[in-house]
């Protein structure tokens, strides 16, 4: 055998319970869905979007190892310039120097662009993802406020029944 004991079944002619009986109040219910939905839309709409939250915690990692791998080019590149200059019996000389300088800047300059344009695709992707997280808390909320009219609809049937088999 299982586990868990076996449900009670309904014998013949009665039926489980769809709903929950006894205190339930339909009125009460539709009254606290529209405090809710009222409540979740003013949060989602008040508060501030929070994108550090959904900004990728890898993010500076990444741009370090790019930033490594820049700075790898960058000594290959100055080894293959002293060995030109070298080959050129120039090594040492002014020409050298203000090649290395102009070459220093480039790589500065590229390594620079590299990491703003990765920080900008995080910060676009992590914005996308708060403003997508505030149309789903907005949509909850519609949702929320739809089914609190929804029971007042019913409470306000409910209500014209009784008043019907009153009179």
């Amino acid at each position: 055998g299982g586990g868990q004991p076996a449900m009670p079944r309904p014998t013949q002619g009665q039926f489980a319970p769809l709903a929950p009986q006894g205190s339930f109040n339909v009125n009460q219910a539709s009254a606290g869905a529209l405090q809710q939905a009222i409540g979740g839309t003013g949060a989602a709409m008040n508060a501030p979007l929070q994108v550090g939250a959904y900004m990728n915690p890898y993010q500076q990692e990444v741009i370090d190892r790019t930033q490594q791998d820049i700075e790898r080019q960058r000594q290959m590149a100055m080894n293959t310039l002293g060995a030109q200059a070298t080959a050129a019996r120039a090594f040492g000389g002014s020409r050298q120097g203000v090649a290395e300088g102009v070459m220093a800047g480039e790589y500065g300059r590229m390594a620079g662009d590299v990491a703003a344009r990765q920080r900008q695709a995080g910060y676009t992707q992590a914005m996308d993802a708060a403003m997508r997280d505030r149309a789903a808390r907005l949509g909850a909320a519609q949702q929320l406020a739809g089914l609190g009219q929804q029971a007042f609809g019913i409470g306000q049937t409910i209500q014209q029944q009784q008043a019907q088999q009153g009179l």
